[in-house]
């Protein structure tokens, strides 16, 4: 008995230890389920208590974002300001070939919704809705730049060179499908998405001159002037042994409204070279000096170029059926020439018409990192993060912002960065040497980390070239590279620009509304002790900064000038039922006497009425109900 009671103590403590072990585990996992408690309802108490405070940490966070975007925006074109389109307009939703001005250019809703209510039958409100409403690109500019002979090209082509120019928007409204189809009169594909042509040709007025007269006049029209009659909507060109095309932009009277319209004109070779062609435009009453005509280039197939016509291009887009389209490729004998046009004796220069596809397809600027050791990969951070993914991302099946009270929202899967690009979620264009690289998922393809907007591109990464092959375990180390994505929140950035030269069309009356986007009216009073006069603009420019020079004659006979003043107009919500308009001081009442109507157009004379800057506005949605936007503007012209 003495011998067993030892045991049975060492038993009952062992015993009662393990016991007080298990219970203060248990009392531990009980107090950080208690304190997870505590601290879940704490959180929820204070996003109840202060959800303003925390909404306004994530608009600061975006604002911040969208400044960055928008500024980078702005620095790109400050290093590309040679290539300033001469504007970036809205377009007829009815007809690629005219330009609206009838609509408010902060108006965030919808084709169906907006003011005026207009969107072509069958087509997705989605690209003419909000910022999509202003996406129509004309004369962006570039001198042909020099060749490049690209390292990848395959047989034949390896023979050619290329003047290679990357328009700066992209992806471009653009399909290979429409080949083909039927086009308005003279056009070619595929001047319909990518519109080329030169500088503008010298005028020469035969309007209202007899037979005689006019025939004499013609005998001076040569291959860099043409003729027009301005009553009958009639032009003559020069022709020579070679089919030439034209491009003609123009206004219209028509029932007492003034209209616009671009037309390709066809000059067809002659064995006789010299002949003068007379030319019917769509239109006759055409609106005096409105006209500006410029020879068109020509599309032809990559590795295609004729050695005696400068005026060819090719799309350099083929890559592996991605329809992409931002790479131009000129014929590079053009790089030497020089031509006579209205504007003197200049290196051949084309300008650029075309469509921007989405201003939502967000595109940043990176170099890939080249360091000294080599890794397995090179990551770029993007502004954003929460990149939609393709096949993947929810995205909402209608426009929130501007539904009904009850429409129903039938949420649907994002597809890919463009129509035509099912499954592709980023795209990255090397300006090396203009190959595209994707998230293809697959080996050598774009390692992106979606959610923190990370794009990793891998040591041996695949490229596909723009003649549709592709090229395995390329090493981008130290590549300049222009990236594309969407971002959730259906993030954009927007691209606008007043008309880089404004001319002056006094319409009758306050017939406003008959401004075309390339116009303005001006009206001579006196308002106070000044002379002032009144510059009138169409709707769609309210808000953009214009640049004024002119000069007048004082009653002694002293010219006085002003250059380069500028002047904001007011924002459409200024506007009521009116039009934008500045007032320009130029005299004191005892300096100037008013020439009356005769000579209104002589004194003041305006030299230049000008577009001064660009804007550059990002939007993003905080709500499904609501537009964020951040407007970043900035004095720039065409240098």
């Amino acid at each position: 008995m003495v011998t067993m009671t030892p045991n049975v103590k060492r038993q009952s403590t062992t015993v009662s230890t393990a016991a007080s072990r298990r219970s203060t585990r248990a009392l531990t996992l009980v107090e950080l389920l208690v304190v997870t408690v505590i601290l879940v309802i704490g959180i929820f108490g204070i996003v109840r208590i202060f959800p303003l405070g925390l909404q306004s940490l994530n608009h600061a966070r975006n604002m911040t974002a969208a400044s960055r975007l928008a500024q980078a925006e702005l620095e790109r074109w400050k290093a590309a300001s040679a290539n300033v389109p001469d504007g970036i307009l809205a377009e007829d939703p009815e007809t690629a070939l005219k330009v609206r001005t009838d609509f408010n250019p902060d108006d965030m809703r919808t084709a169906n919704s907006a003011n005026p209510a207009e969107m072509p039958e069958g087509q997705d409100s989605w690209y003419w809705s909000n910022v999509n409403r202003v996406r129509l690109v004309k004369g962006e500019t570039t001198v042909i730049p020099a060749p490049t002979l690209l390292p990848y090209a395959e047989g034949d082509q390896k023979n050619y060179a290329y003047s290679i120019y990357n328009l700066k928007f992209a992806p471009v409204q653009f399909s290979e499908s429409d080949k083909g189809q039927n086009l308005p009169q003279g056009f070619e594909w595929p001047d319909q998405h990518v519109l080329i042509y030169g500088d503008p040709l010298t005028r020469v007025n035969v309007t209202g001159l007899s037979s005689d007269d006019r025939d004499n006049t013609l005998a001076s029209v040569n291959r860099n002037n043409y003729a027009i009659d301005y009553d009958s909507g009639k032009v003559y060109l020069y022709s020579t042994w070679w089919t030439r095309r034209y491009k003609i932009d123009y206004a219209y009277w028509e029932n007492n409204k003034l209209g616009n319209s671009t037309e390709i004109l066809i000059v067809p070779g002659q064995s006789d070279r010299g002949e003068i062609v007379e030319l019917q435009l769509e239109h006759g009453n055409i609106d005096d000096y409105s006209d500006r005509l410029a020879r068109k280039f020509q599309y032809v197939q990559p590795g295609n170029f004729d050695d005696r016509n400068p005026y060819q291009f090719t799309l350099l887009n083929g890559y592996a059926q991605l329809d992409f389209a931002p790479t131009i490729g000129f014929n590079p004998i053009g790089r030497n020439v020089v031509v006579r046009t209205s504007l003197g004796q200049r290196p051949l220069t084309a300008h650029i018409d075309y469509e921007v596809l989405d201003w939502h397809v967000l595109r940043e600027e990176r170099t890939i990192p080249a360091p000294a050791n080599v890794a397995p990969n090179y990551s770029v951070r993007l502004t954003l993060p929460n990149v939609k993914i393709a096949r993947v991302t929810t995205v909402d099946g209608i426009d929130t912002v501007n539904a009904p009270p009850g429409t129903r929202n039938v949420r649907k899967k994002y597809k890919g960065i463009t129509p035509a690009m099912d499954g592709y979620s980023v795209v990255a264009l090397d300006l090396t040497d203009n190959t595209l690289m994707v998230d293809n998922n697959g080996p050598g393809g774009l390692q992106v980390d979606y959610a923190a907007g990370i794009v990793r591109f891998p040591g041996s990464i695949t490229k596909y070239t723009p003649f549709g092959g592709t090229l395995t375990n390329q090493d981008v180390r130290g590549h300049d590279v222009r990236i594309f994505y969407q971002a959730v929140d259906d993030w954009a950035v927007q691209t606008s620009k007043a008309w880089s030269n404004y001319q002056r069309r006094d319409v009758p009356g306050n017939s406003f509304e008959n401004l075309q986007y390339n116009q303005f009216d001006a009206r001579i009073q006196k308002k106070g002790g000044d002379w002032v006069a009144t510059l009138t603009f169409p709707r769609s420019d309210a808000g953009k900064s214009i640049e004024v020079s002119l000069n007048w004659t004082d009653n002694d006979g002293a010219t006085h000038t002003i250059n380069g003043r500028q002047f904001q107009l007011p924002k459409f919500g200024q506007l009521g039922a009116g039009h934008p308009s500045i007032d320009v001081p130029f005299a004191r009442s005892d300096e100037y006497t008013y020439p009356g109507d005769d000579e209104v157009w002589k004194n003041p004379y305006f030299t230049f009425v000008q577009g001064a800057s660009i804007k550059v506005r990002a939007i993003w949605r905080e709500k499904p109900q609501r537009w964020e936007m951040r407007t970043l503007e900035t004095t720039l012209k065409r240098q």
